[in-house]
């Protein structure tokens, strides 16, 4: 054997050894990565290209299947263990794989015990020696799961509690506030109206915190939601502080209230702002025994809630947010509370990106103070609450033409005279912001009588099932010479709606079906209005509520809000024009009889219009039409001007003539 020989010899045994040692390698290797999946807590299933080729221990440990090849053999999916629950992934599609990969899904899978188990799922693609390989992960969260369900059924039956203990308490406070009222109107002696005092100061105070730890209650679960939505500042702000002003007047404390924006259309919700703003201004007016409480709302957004009251220590000022606490156990002694008002709102702000801050002095009073980022938006309010102003000061016309037409007639008139400025009777100073002073004069804010009694010839159907509350409702409404029918649970309610009624007042709990059942059931034969008796203590019932009626009178019901819904549905419309306005009958009358017959040429160009296709007209008149209807209160001829204008923009086909027919209907009904 040569040289030659020897040294190939002697390579072929090193490559022999190398391949041998590369081999076991190999197989080490192997074994390593299945002893690694083997161990992991996780069930891995990996395929190649659309085979599955390798599984771990965990898979035959969980699931009904003692190997891949038995899997293999009943399924061709993975996805076909999924089970169909609400909150995880299911699918039936055939391009789920790609769709799912590189996302956390959550699953539902049964076990080898044929118990559920849930899972959450990975897929990752990767490519390896020119074949496409997936890898499925399934993590077990079985206990995870268990324990927020069990969190999530705990919340929700406390809700349930809550929102009944709602209703216990609230249905005999109804008839305590109720007939308190309703005593104060029996002339009592001075020493009967003390009492009376009592009595509703404290059924006031215990409604205050049941509001109250709902409101906490939902902050808490994160159940706090925001309906943002274009909403008018002034209206807002005047309306709460109209609710509060006999609050005040009751203690001798002077209200005060004072807008400087001079924008009416901001992006809000409207119900949590009012909250805050109710609950500052109802603290300032408990803890000021004389002197001055002001709303002030800045050009900035900055809305300060200013009182002369007893004031807060500086030492105690960083603990009034915390829940429970106030800083005085004294006061909580003599003026009451939950402490838990500022926390509240204080939540609230955070929610919206503010934050409540406050300035006191002990003995001298103190200022709370929060400003908002809201978006503006364009919508005129004011246009739709006056058809028209006329003036007669250039300054003026400026100032109000984005807000309101300007007319030489109109049912406003703003001068100047002397210095002053009059919006119709009502005199303003010369510096202040116009637009708040028509507001004002447009809200009554001059009236100070917290109510009048009207007449109303209307027939009502009240269900009811508390004989206490029977009896209030009653004689609630015999003050306004209506005398009710009385259903007493669902069913009756729905037998007797079959008869003629101008409006239904539907209390929410009732036997045999609810007002929300009862209400679904009317409204399938009746387009009578349907209100509901609701304190709104679920977001599931106030959503219900206002799906299938009309619109709500809180609980404990007054006579405030009786008669506003009895405005809003049962005056006749030239009635509705009149309070509106504040004009008399004759002027009202002759606001109608313009409207028709500018309306009747109206309709006339845009019939032409029509014939011609000429789009952009009929853009512009039914425009017109919009805003003239909507000054006049007409919503359902601005309704259907506006389903024009939206398709006349568009240059699209459409029913213009069914709108055109509506419209002249609704004119010949008011002519």
């Amino acid at each position: 054997m040569n040289q030659e020989d020897i040294v190939e010899q002697k390579e072929r045994a090193d490559d022999t050894l190398l391949a041998f040692e590369t081999e076991e390698k190999l197989n080490f290797e192997k074994k390593l990565i299945k002893a690694v999946l083997d161990n992991t807590n996780n069930i891995v299933i990996v395929r190649k290209n659309s085979t599955p080729v390798l599984t771990n221990k965990k898979f035959s440990e969980i699931l009904p299947f003692d190997s891949l090849e038995e899997f293999s053999q009943k399924h061709s999916c993975i996805c076909e263990l999924f089970i169909k629950e609400e909150g995880y992934y299911h699918t039936e599609g055939k391009q789920w794989i790609d769709e799912s990969a590189g996302k956390n899904l959550k699953v539902v899978l049964y076990d080898n015990d044929a118990q559920k188990r849930y899972f959450n799922f990975y897929i990752k693609h990767f490519v390896f020696g020119g074949d496409r390989y997936t890898i499925f992960t399934l993590s077990d969260i079985s206990e995870v799961e268990k324990n927020r369900k069990e969190a999530l059924e705990a919340k929700r039956l406390k809700e349930i509690f809550l929102a009944s203990m709602s209703h216990e308490i609230r249905t005999p406070l109804n008839a305590i506030a109720g007939f308190t009222a309703l005593l104060y109107d029996t002339d009592p002696t001075e020493k009967q109206k003390e009492y009376l005092q009592y009595i509703q100061t404290s059924s006031d105070f215990l409604m205050g915190i049941i509001n109250e730890i709902l409101d906490f209650s939902k902050i808490e679960s994160h159940k706090v939601e925001f309906e943002i939505a274009n909403n008018n500042l002034y209206n807002t702000v005047i309306s709460t502080y109209k609710i509060l002003y006999p609050l005040a007047r009751q203690k001798g404390v002077e209200l005060k209230l004072t807008i400087e924006t001079d924008v009416e259309c901001y992006q809000f919700d409207e119900v949590k702002l009012r909250q805050i703003l109710t609950n500052l201004l109802s603290n300032a007016i408990k803890f000021t025994q004389k002197g001055v409480v002001e709303l002030r709302v800045e050009k900035d957004l900055t809305f300060r809630v200013i009182d002369s009251g007893i004031g807060i220590p500086q030492e105690k000022l960083h603990i009034i947010f915390e829940p429970f606490r106030q800083a005085d156990a004294s006061i909580s002694r003599k003026y009451g509370g939950t402490g838990l008002g500022l926390p509240i709102i204080s939540k609230l702000l955070e929610m919206m990106g503010s934050k409540l801050q406050v300035k006191s002095s002990e003995g001298k009073g103190s200022e709370f103070y929060f400003q908002l980022a809201l978006p503006c938006c364009k919508e005129q309010f004011l246009q739709e609450k006056i058809a028209a102003v006329s003036v007669n000061s250039e300054k003026i016309s400026r100032f109000l033409a984005p807000f309101t037409e300007i007319k030489s007639k109109a049912p406003i008139k703003i001068r100047s005279k002397n210095g002053a400025l009059f919006v119709n009777e009502y005199k303003i100073a010369p510096s202040v912001n116009i637009l708040y002073h028509l507001y004002h004069y447009l809200y009554h804010m001059d009236d100070k009588t917290i109510c009048s009694y009207k007449k109303y010839n209307a027939k009502i159907l009240v269900a009811e099932d508390n004989e206490f509350n029977r009896i209030l409702i009653q004689e609630f409404l015999g003050k306004l010479d209506i005398e009710p029918d009385f259903a007493k649970d669902g069913k009756e309610v729905v037998s007797k709606a079959e008869d003629e009624y101008d409006m239904i007042l539907m209390d929410i709990n009732m036997p045999k079906l609810n007002g929300i059942e009862a209400a679904k059931c009317i409204k399938k034969f009746s387009q009578v209005s349907i209100v509901a008796l609701s304190a709104y203590a679920t977001k599931e019932e106030s959503l219900e509520i206002r799906e299938c009626m009309d619109d709500f009178i809180p609980k404990p019901i007054n006579m405030v809000d009786i008669i506003r819904i009895f405005d809003k549905y049962l005056l006749s419309y030239p009635e509705k024009l009149q309070r509106e306005y504040r004009i008399d009958a004759k002027k009202t009358d002759e606001l109608i009889a313009l409207f028709v017959t500018n309306t009747e040429g109206l309709l006339k160009s845009l019939k032409e219009a029509l014939r011609k296709r000429n789009y952009e007209e009929m853009h512009a008149l039914f425009h017109q039409l919009a805003g003239s209807s909507a000054s006049m209160r007409l919503s359902h001829i601005e309704k259907e001007a506006r389903r024009g204008m939206r398709h006349a923009y568009k240059e699209e086909k459409y029913r213009y003539k069914k709108i055109l027919k509506k419209i002249k209907k609704s004119i010949a009904e008011l002519a």
